[in-house]
C-alpha cells in the first residue's frame, strides 16, 4: 500500500461522484473509499468513479469486472 501524505491526503482514494468531464458548476467526489488490503469496492458501473492521483515507486494493480445474475428459473 502506498504511505499516506498525512491526514488530509487520498492519494489513490477511490471517489464516486465526480463526472470525467467538465460540469458548471465544477462537481467534485461526495463520496471516498480509502484504499486497504483486504477490501473490495463493488458498486454499478454506471455510477461516475475514479481514483485521487498519486505518485511513487509502489505498483497499483486494479481489476475491474462485470457480473450479470444467472437468470433464475421458476417451476
Amino acid at each position: 500500500m502506498p504511505k499516506s501524505g498525512g491526514a488530509d491526503d487520498k492519494s489513490g482514494w477511490l471517489t464516486f461522484g465526480e463526472p470525467g468531464i467538465p460540469t458548471t458548476p465544477k462537481l467534485t467526489p461526495e463520496y471516498y473509499i480509502k484504499p486497504q488490503i483486504g477490501v473490495m469496492a463493488i458498486f454499478p458501473s454506471y455510477m461516475w468513479h475514479g481514483t485521487v492521483p498519486f505518485s511513487g515507486d509502489i505498483r497499483r494493480t486494479t481489476i475491474a469486472i462485470d457480473l450479470v445474475p444467472a437468470p433464475v428459473s421458476v417451476i
